[in-house]
């Protein structure tokens, strides 16, 4: 996406966003933002585990490997690293995401014009409770086009302002 425009003509792209943990208020303000039907087509929130690895379990290409540690991870294990090394707020979560809001945003298109114009978004984010001013919030986004070009940002908030 360059200027809101897409890749290959003036048209709007179709945009899916995928979103695991504290994100969901950029779904939010996305959604109240005036003509955002012209471009974005879903947003999805995964809050939980299981309904993360459903999300990313029915878009392939993730690997199957990667669904069954998912399934398999315990409550605690949400949101920080587990015996399998993988993370819930983590790059890998948001390129998973990204990856299969891309997906979806191709089954949502029917027309190959339309197709050409898909764009999946992926961010996966942890918030830090008050009181923890040893730990920051951070967010990973990555935003993947149907050309295969891929973008990932990561963000670290600073805990300024804050009180507790």
């Amino acid at each position: 996406i360059i200027n809101g425009k897409s890749i290959n003509d003036n048209s709007p792209p179709r945009l899916c966003l995928a979103i695991a943990g504290g994100g969901s208020p950029a779904l939010s303000a996305l959604t109240s933002t005036p003509n955002a039907s012209t471009t974005l087509v879903e947003g999805t929130i995964t809050y939980d585990r299981r309904s993360f690895a459903d999300y990313i379990g029915s878009h392939p290409p993730p690997s199957s490997a990667i669904v069954a540690q998912l399934t398999t991870t315990s409550s605690q294990d949400v949101g920080r690293n587990n015996a399998s090394g993988f993370s819930f707020s983590s790059p890998t979560a948001a390129h998973l995401l990204a990856n299969a809001a891309l997906h979806r945003a191709l089954q949502l298109s029917p027309r190959l014009g339309q197709m050409t114009r898909c764009v999946g978004v992926g961010c996966a984010s942890a918030l830090v409770s008050q009181g923890r001013p040893d730990k920051r919030s951070r967010a990973h986004v990555v935003v993947m086009r149907s050309d295969g070009r891929t973008v990932r940002t990561d963000v670290v908030l600073s805990n300024e302002g804050r009180t507790g």
